[in-house]
């Protein structure tokens, strides 16, 4: 409170705030007034904010398929007035926007960004429903649909980047050629692969025939070392999703808990899991698009000081690509064929 006669004369007062939506000309948002007593006399003031929030959204991909939501024109003061809450197969999860900082910079800077992370490979083209509610209200203040698909294509279309073009083409190719592996393309409409050789989002295929025009690759696997107790046969695959993993199995009937796993190109190595056929499986995860290429080699050690053991695994995703290059199964064939043409032009792009 300051004083009308003398502004150096100030008091603080605590206000009681209430909100309501507007009418009239306010209508459309939120209208907030506060409330002060201050020696018996009663003050108040009243502003408004947005009771419907604008958004955009956008993919991370040079890493993980992340699908991004900018929630916008919301101030941080009323940022506990909203959730959003996003829905897919297999469940769904709720952001207090309250939970968040506003972006400091960036595209949209003053935005609250929600993610959904980890949007796999065949997951490209399932649509995710956004919903923004205003706490306290059962219907949303702002409902979207949208995919990871809608992005790439609409990046392509209006991109003149000749590099990301391709990269958006071999991204929608690479999510297609998952889809028909892993559970088919269930929604030819929306799930159409392209050509990104021609560059032309017209030459889309409707069928399950469509070709990958790549180079094999020639990483190969390698072994070195020995440990006791740790069985030759070591095998290894790669697991497909918004971000690639490279998994081993070994036998060892040695204590696991005094066995040292590590990798090298910064990644870190997973906890030992037993299976059911009595085999340890580790992982290493988070290979990104543009480190599909590289080796990386995974380092055993049982012991310790000059009794120490040591074994090392050299695989890479190419590795696993080049072994299925020319595999009977076409749909397998296919996805490895999209995973080193996304990765190359990837490499070329972030590398």
């Amino acid at each position: 409170m300051t004083c009308s006669r003398d502004a150096s004369h100030t008091e603080t007062a605590s206000a009681a705030v209430t909100a309501a939506d507007g009418t009239g000309t306010d209508e459309g948002y939120l209208v907030f007034t506060a409330t002060v007593v201050f020696d018996g006399e009663t003050f108040t003031d009243v502003q408004k904010g947005y009771c419907s929030p604008k958004y955009s959204a956008t993919v991370t991909m040079n890493e993980n398929f992340n699908l991004n939501l900018y929630v916008r024109e919301v101030p941080e003061e009323l940022a506990s007035w909203f959730t959003v809450k996003w829905t897919f197969d297999g469940g769904s999860f709720e952001q207090d926007l309250s939970e968040l900082m506003p972006q400091a910079g960036g595209q949209y800077p003053g935005s609250f960004k929600v993610t959904l992370a980890n949007v796999y490979s065949y997951q490209m083209t399932k649509p995710f429903v956004i919903k923004v509610y205003r706490n306290g209200t059962d219907a949303p203040v702002k409902e979207i649909t949208y995919s990871v698909q809608q992005y790439f294509e609409n990046q392509y279309n209006k991109t003149s980047d000749a590099l990301f073009k391709k990269i958006y083409g071999a991204a929608l190719d690479y999510g297609a050629a998952a889809q028909l592996y892993f559970n088919g393309m269930d929604n030819p409409s929306t799930g159409q692969p392209y050509d990104t050789d021609a560059g032309n989002l017209a030459n889309k295929n409707t069928n399950a025939a469509f070709t990958i025009n790549a180079t094999k690759p020639t990483n190969k696997a390698s072994k070195s070392g020995s440990i006791t107790g740790m069985d030759d046969k070591m095998t290894a695959t790669l697991i497909f999703g918004s971000e690639t993993s490279i998994k081993i199995y070994f036998k060892y009937s040695g204590d696991i808990n005094d066995l040292s796993i590590t990798a090298d190109n910064g990644k870190t190595v997973t906890a030992p899991e037993l299976g059911s056929d009595g085999r340890y499986s580790v992982k290493i995860e988070g290979i990104r698009s543009f480190e599909l290429y590289k080796d990386f080699t995974f380092t055993f050690t049982a012991g310790t000081g000059a009794n120490a053991q040591t074994r090392t695994v050299t695989y890479s995703p190419y590795t696993y690509a080049a072994s299925k290059w020319d595999n009977s199964n076409a749909d397998l064939a296919r996805l490895v064929k999209a995973l080193v043409a996304y990765g190359e032009l990837a490499r070329q792009k972030w590398q």
